[in-house]
């Protein structure tokens, strides 16, 4: 505790910590709880083809690399894991005198299977080193050359679009959300207009079934069906455009929900699992005061490690265009350490 701050949440008196690894004749599990929450995955190890005393030893490595002192903090890393260790063992399964134990393992066993040619052998090396150095009293010849190992990565090169094809994606990216703005937006003040009494079931009743429908839409997220799924009110769910025509009425379709994780991407240059795992919750320092809308949040990219994973993004709001001496320009970016300001936008209206 600091001088200024407060004491740090303590787990009540008498708290265990819970049974992640499960191991005997019949199975070999690892726990894994995510760190944004949600529940719990069971990593099967079992189906790693090598004797029960190694696949335990590399249980152990998969229960340190995924707990609270390891790297693997989503659930899909975690899983992955078992990718990982199943290509290694298959490997040793292979050979014509396979490793038993964990004592037996050498470091020609490493450079056997770097030797494979596998497209995933720079990826699997190194999380081999992460995995394995969990895993207790491995063979000092074996743990030496794991931790000097490297393969070179045989993928092509990974490229950056060029600017003018950037531009494109965001531009098109932008015009779909747009859209779907306007689209919600009008849904909405039809529902608001409903539910204020000011649509006539008697003068307009298209318009008031549709208000309707939206009404449970927006409770429900469903529209009403029967006990057996088919929707009520058939006719007026087919004038509306059927299911997707009332949903989207108040919703994004899967396709512009696409379009928004790839707007965030291009202006925030954040990894998708970093925003796929991001909240609505956020401060605005710009107090709704009228300025250049401005709002920060929180992110958490849990490859940085546990000290470094937590991180306090700022996003900008794009500014119109503003004219000075004659001339139109767009201001840019840059005291935002994550601006959507950036790449300005010179058709943004």
């Amino acid at each position: 505790m600091s001088g200024t701050g407060r004491r740090a949440v303590l787990p009540a008196a008498g708290y265990r910590l819970p049974q992640r690894l499960f191991v005997d004749e019949s199975q070999c599990r690892v726990r894994f709880f995510p760190e944004r929450g949600g529940e719990a995955v069971d990593i099967d190890l079992s189906v790693l083809p090598v004797t029960r005393e190694l696949r335990d030893w590399m249980a152990l490595g998969v229960q340190g690399v995924t707990g609270p002192s390891g790297t693997r903090r989503t659930t899909t890393s975690a899983l992955d894991t078992v990718n990982i260790l199943k290509r290694f063992s298959r490997y040793l399964a292979g050979l014509s005198n396979p490793p038993t134990s964990p004592a037996q393992l050498r470091a020609v066993h490493l450079d056997g299977y770097m030797l494979t040619g596998a497209t995933t052998l720079h990826r699997d090396i190194s999380a081999l080193r992460t995995i394995l150095r969990f895993a207790p009293d491995a063979p000092a010849e074996f743990a030496a050359r794991l931790a000097q190992a490297r393969v070179a990565k045989a993928d092509a090169p990974t490229r950056s679009y060029p600017e003018a094809e950037f531009r494109r994606i965001t531009a098109q990216a932008r015009s779909e959300l747009r859209a779907a703005a306007t689209r919600i937006r009008t849904g909405r003040r039809l529902l608001a207009d409903w539910r204020a009494g000011a649509i006539n079931a008697d003068n307009d009743c298209e318009q008031w079934m549709l208000g309707s429908l939206l009404d449970h839409v927006d409770r429900h997220a469903d529209l009403p069906r029967y006990e057996y799924g088919t929707p009520r009110h058939g006719a007026a769910v087919r004038k509306a455009g059927g299911i997707g025509g009332v949903m989207t009425r108040l919703h994004l379709t899967h396709h512009e929900t696409g379009a928004a994780a790839v707007l965030l991407l291009c202006l925030t240059g954040q990894n998708y699992s970093t925003l796929a795992a991001a909240t609505t919750a956020h401060h605005r320092p710009d107090a709704h005061a009228g300025g250049t809308a401005t709002a920060q949040l929180d992110l958490v990219k849990p490859r940085r490690g546990s000290r470094k994973a937590a991180m306090t993004v700022a996003l900008q709001d794009v500014p119109a265009p503003h004219t000075r001496h004659g001339t139109t320009s767009t201001p840019l970016s840059g005291s935002m350490p994550c601006c959507l300001t950036w790449p300005p936008d010179p058709g943004r209206r």
